[in-house]
């Protein structure tokens, strides 16, 4: 007998909300260097997976973070791309546009 209590109404849907801003900087940083794994990075970092998670979704990037994760990518995701309010970017380069498919373009200035 259906429970009385549970209508159709009650039914919720989970929808997978996609990262953005730096968020999409971290999600192809995870699929780089952690198998796609939040708990992976968070381990590689020294913090839980659900500060890994927050990060996709919008939160800023711990500071002390954002220097290890620059030097897990071997330089590939830099600090300032992260946190451009602790870290400056170098005066040679500034951000020409962003796609949310192929990440931060950067172009030098000479």
């Amino acid at each position: 007998m259906p429970n009385p209590l549970h209508t159709a109404q009650d039914t919720y849907t989970l929808v997978r909300i996609k990262p953005k801003g730096t968020g999409i900087l971290i999600d192809r940083v995870m699929k780089q260097i952690a198998e796609g794994k939040r708990y992976k990075l968070g381990k590689m970092l020294g913090v839980h997976a659900a500060n890994v998670g927050n990060w996709l979704y919008g939160q800023k990037v711990d500071a002390r973070c954002c220097v290890a994760i620059e030097v897990l990518t071997k330089g590939k995701v830099k600090a300032y791309q992260l946190r451009p309010d602790v870290f400056p970017a170098p005066n040679n380069v500034f951000p020409i546009h962003f796609n949310a498919h192929k990440g931060m373009k950067f172009a030098d200035v000479a």
